[in-house]
């Protein structure tokens, strides 16, 4: 049975309070560290286990009713119990085991920059293409337009006051640009 400081701890953890999971999980450790000793689980370390630990145990808090006569420690016991033996369970499962050995991404960085593509890169043919269209425009703009178009592209100018008047009187001539190179 669980007294009632405990079972008011156990309501704050489930309610999300910090230092009460903090206790409450150190009060509970030494069921992860003999349950640590007993299981194995293949590419978990100690500190995965005690994340899995900690998640079970405001999973438990959560779930826990003091009416039904049973401590805390053997609800939470058990709880973590069948959580390790589902991730044993994972682990093992022959129809989840990869077909080749995986592989980082970046042990072979020259294979998969080759053979994957990034959707954030710019794609060259319309990089081509869109370069094309604005020398073609640039031909055909007036002095101003230049000038505006030549500000417009390149954001590092120096003189901020020349870029802040074209970029003022050029609403015209952005509207024209844009129906132009679309």
């Amino acid at each position: 049975m669980v007294s009632e400081k405990e079972f008011n701890m156990i309501r704050l953890v489930a309610k999300g309070d910090e230092q009460a999971f903090s206790r409450l999980f150190h009060k509970y450790y030494p069921i992860v560290r003999k349950l640590r000793r007993l299981c194995f689980i293949e590419g978990m370390d100690a500190d995965d286990l005690d994340q899995e630990a900690s998640l079970v145990l405001i999973r438990t808090a959560q779930r826990y009713r003091w009416e039904r006569s049973v401590s805390f420690g053997t609800f939470y016991s058990h709880n973590l119990r069948n959580r390790i033996y589902d991730l044993i369970r994972k682990y093992k499962a022959k129809k989840r085991a990869p077909q080749q050995p995986v592989q980082r991404l970046d042990e072979n960085r020259d294979f998969y920059s080759t053979t994957l593509s990034d959707p954030s890169a710019i794609n060259p043919e319309r990089l081509t293409l869109l370069k094309e269209r604005l020398a073609q425009l640039y031909i055909k703009c007036s002095p101003l337009e230049k000038d505006v178009l030549y500000v417009i592209l390149n954001l590092d100018t120096e003189n901020e006051l020349m870029r802040e008047h074209l970029l003022m009187h050029s609403r015209d001539v952005n509207i024209n640009i844009y129906h132009w190179i679309n």
